[in-house]
């Protein structure tokens, strides 16, 4: 077991306060029933504004900075401090502050101090450039987990897919700044690789570069969805690439024991055929679908922001428990949840739901089968809808 899953499974409260929204949560789902607790996990875009233009990212504004009109529709001071206040007086266990870069927003220390306040678990997701001019604030308020963002252990590589120059130094620096300052609570820190073209033939030599620099090395295979819409298609995978990542894959997973799991056994899989994965039961959307809710960063709220028909609402003018119990949350729920819902994404914070897909497999066999809707979420509707989004 890796340092930072020991850590984590050494928090016993941390854990206490996990088991009842997952418990909650997951007895929801088998008896297919609206769960009227909250979600385990708030994915909260605070801004699309940032300092890079990463070639595989959509989650930015494609003008140097950010468009004035789309800036000033993102929520403002009072109302993010509104809804981390929210937030912490709910039951939902942990909150994952992402973007864009949340670092370049000048309340977001101030949303993690509130978030903190009320015990909720934090992970402050960047791309590391300003890690060293902030890591006294990111220690004094407690942040659970830092995860930053690089695409290689080769600067100029990391660099060039970023596209800001000097970055890999600057992140790394913040790295070494956090670990000679932080406490022995944390934050752990994590690096996370966006696997490509351009850069997968040297994971090992990543593992081996970052595995005594930090608490965890991660993988995230580049991905066309319909939550990441990726803007050089130079990056994707082709066939000729599948046989090569396959079988680098099967030996680092006999190296390496954080790679002995579902989610890097099956990311080749994903890559050259991801509908076979719904086919054979491997994939089905549990985690994000009914135990995350995900706000964008005007305020809109959905189950998962790759699906944008399915808005249930906006944190300006609801609580976000309200709108987690809403009937037509537990619909769009139901519908990500379904058999042969075509929606399919491989996300690292949603490894968990691979393992969920083996239990609930189960339960349907044994007690359930009926209860689960056959259809699911067409996107092909919401390509008709949006066609410029998913170019």
């Amino acid at each position: 077991m890796n340092k930072y899953l020991l850590n984590f499974f050494l928090d016993f409260r941390s854990l206490i306060r996990l088991a009842r929204p997952m418990m909650s949560n997951s007895f929801s789902v088998m008896f297919d029933r609206p769960n009227r607790l909250a979600p385990v996990y708030i994915t909260w875009l605070v801004t699309y504004k940032c300092n890079c233009r990463c070639l595989h990212c959509s989650n930015r504004y494609d003008s140097d900075w950010a468009n004035n009109e789309d800036i000033a529709k993102e929520l403002k001071k009072d109302e993010i401090l509104k809804v981390a206040h929210r937030i912490g007086r709910s039951k939902i266990w942990g909150v994952s502050l992402s973007g864009g870069e949340p670092l370049v927003r000048d309340d977001i220390f101030e949303v993690i101090k509130i978030l903190r306040k009320y015990n909720k678990v934090v992970n402050l997701s960047t791309n590391g450039e300003f890690l060293k001019k902030y890591a006294d604030q990111i220690i004094d308020l407690g942040v659970n987990t830092i995860s930053i963002s690089f695409d290689s252990h080769k600067p100029e590589v990391h660099d060039h897919l970023r596209s800001n120059v000097g970055l890999f130094e600057k992140a790394v620096a913040g790295i070494e700044e956090l670990k000679n300052k932080r406490k022995r609570s944390g934050p752990k820190i994590k690096v996370r690789c966006t696997i490509s073209r351009k850069n997968f033939l040297d994971m090992e030599e990543y593992i081996k570069f970052w595995q005594d620099k930090v608490d965890q090395v991660v993988f995230q295979p580049i991905q066309n969805t319909f939550i990441h819409q990726v803007q050089n298609n130079e990056l994707l995978f082709n066939k000729d690439d599948y046989q090569k990542l396959d079988q680098m894959i099967k030996d680092l997973i006999k190296k390496y024991s954080f790679m002995n799991n579902l989610y890097y056994k099956y990311i080749p899989l994903f890559l050259l055929d991801p509908q076979k994965l719904v086919e054979k039961k491997i994939f089905r959307c549990f985690f994000r679908s009914n135990f995350n809710l995900s706000i964008d960063p005007y305020g809109v709220v959905q189950p998962c922001h790759g699906v944008r028909s399915q808005v249930i609402g906006n944190v300006k003018e609801e609580d976000i428990i309200d709108l987690w119990k809403k009937q037509q949350t537990f619909e769009f729920q139901r519908a990500l949840r379904a058999k042969k819902c075509n929606c399919i994404c491989w996300e690292d914070g949603n490894f968990f739901n691979l393992y969920l897909v083996r239990l609930f497999n189960l339960t349907e066999k044994l007690l359930f089968w009926k209860n689960f809707p056959e259809q699911g979420v067409r996107v092909e509707q919401e390509i008709e809808n949006e066609p410029n989004r998913y170019k």
